[in-house]
């Protein structure tokens, strides 16, 4: 089977170029930018306490541009039991050239200080 590199339609044997952009077809498409990433390529970066945590970074993270994984490693029935057994909530997963500056990221942010609420927005 061949397949259009930029359509990604796939085509029988005996075509030579897509019929609908007319790009060459190739017999193997490259990788889509936003695909999943293979687990072996990424790190943690942080062991979130709880789920907000862990959420509240991993979008911080996504905001500037990393992408990442959050991996809670509990069970929610079971959630007193598990933490025993692990006493971490999950995990926070990056690639490894965007460790450094997650870790800078989470580090910063953790260590801002509270905002205190301004009059009138209670």
């Amino acid at each position: 089977m061949k397949h259009c590199p930029k359509c990604r339609s796939e085509y029988r044997d005996g075509f030579q170029t897509c019929s609908d952009c007319g790009s060459p077809l190739v017999g193997k498409l490259p990788d889509v930018p936003g695909e999943t990433v293979p687990e072996a390529e990424l790190v943690p970066v942080f062991d979130p306490p709880d789920p907000l945590i862990g959420q509240s970074l991993a979008a911080l993270l996504e905001d500037n541009g990393i992408k990442c994984v959050l991996k809670s490693e509990q069970i929610p029935a079971y959630a007193d039991v598990a933490m025993m057994l692990r006493p971490r909530w999950g995990r926070l997963l990056v690639l490894e050239g965007d460790r450094a500056r997650a870790e800078d990221l989470i580090k910063k942010y953790l260590s801002a200080p509270a905002q205190e609420e301004q009059e009138g927005e209670k």
